[in-house]
C-alpha cells in the first residue's frame, strides 16, 4: 500500500518523529509493532509528533508521556535528534 500525505502547516515535530522512529526500527530498538521497546523513548515521540494512543494503549498514555517530559527523557530526546535528524 503506499499513500501520500500532506500537512499544513508543516510539522518538524511530526517529520522528526517519522526519522527518529525508523532509525529506532533500523537500530533494532523497536517492536516488530513498529513501537520503541523503550518507554523513554514513546513518551519523547508522543510529546514531539503530539500524537495520542488508541484503543488499549490508551490506557498507558499518561506513564509514556510522565517517561518523556521527565528530566532524562530531555537528554535522550537531543540525543536522539543528533542521531537520527542531525
Amino acid at each position: 500500500m503506499r499513500f501520500t500525505v500532506e500537512l499544513r502547516p508543516a510539522s518538524e515535530g511530526f517529520e522528526n518523529v517519522l526519522r527518529i522512529a525508523f532509525g529506532l526500527a533500523r537500530d533494532g530498538k523497536a517492536g516488530s509493532n513498529g513501537m520503541p521497546k523503550n518507554p523513554v523513548h514513546n513518551g519523547i515521540l508522543m510529546n514531539m509528533g503530539e500524537g495520542y494512543f488508541v484503543g488499549l494503549f490508551s490506557i498507558l498514555e499518561k506513564a509514556f508521556r510522565f517517561f518523556g517530559n521527565s528530566e532524562k527523557a530531555k537528554k535522550i530526546e537531543k540525543d536522539l535528534l543528533e542521531k537520527y535528524c542531525g
